[in-house]
């Protein structure tokens, strides 16, 4: 993280930044001139570091955010955010030519692990508690027969 930037890419010729909001709402808001997203559309601009690269700057949402594209476009920089929903990023992720590359297992394990942790943040609030119950109750009866094993 770079001034609190969640994720900050950086290219020869690009910069991209992505705030990633899952379950909270935009910080530091005191009114449309002042925002994290504000912050970090300035910092980017203003930072001679990144004066020559094109500059992207995303929002990455689950579907049940309760962001409104309404309140994000009202911020003073707030037309500079493409709002991302993790259902289209994990599309993206689903066809992604990384398991088709040369890298090794390990690289190929962890991306597939991110991806099944970004399908994860793709369903509802109600599925995802539902699994995660179900994943508790499953290591608690794998505990107990454990325990009785022993």
């Amino acid at each position: 993280e770079e001034k609190n930037i969640d994720i900050l890419l950086i290219s020869r010729r690009r910069i991209i930044v992505i705030e990633n909001k899952i379950y909270s709402h935009i910080n530091g808001m005191k009114n449309k001139n002042e925002s994290q997203l504000n912050r970090y559309f300035e910092y980017v601009n203003s930072d001679k570091k990144y004066k020559d690269l094109e500059k992207h700057f995303y929002l990455l949402i689950p579907e049940y955010s309760s962001i409104e594209k309404e309140f994000i476009i009202n911020l003073k920089y707030g037309k500079e955010y493409m709002i991302v929903y993790y259902k289209n990023f994990y599309e993206i992720l689903k066809y992604h030519q990384y398991l088709k590359s040369k890298n090794d297992d390990y690289q190929k394990f962890i991306f597939n692990e991110f991806r099944q942790n970004i399908k994860y943040l793709t369903w509802t609030r109600a599925q995802q508690v539902q699994y995660t119950s179900f994943i508790k109750l499953k290591q608690k009866i794998e505990f107990l027969k454990q325990d009785k094993i022993d």
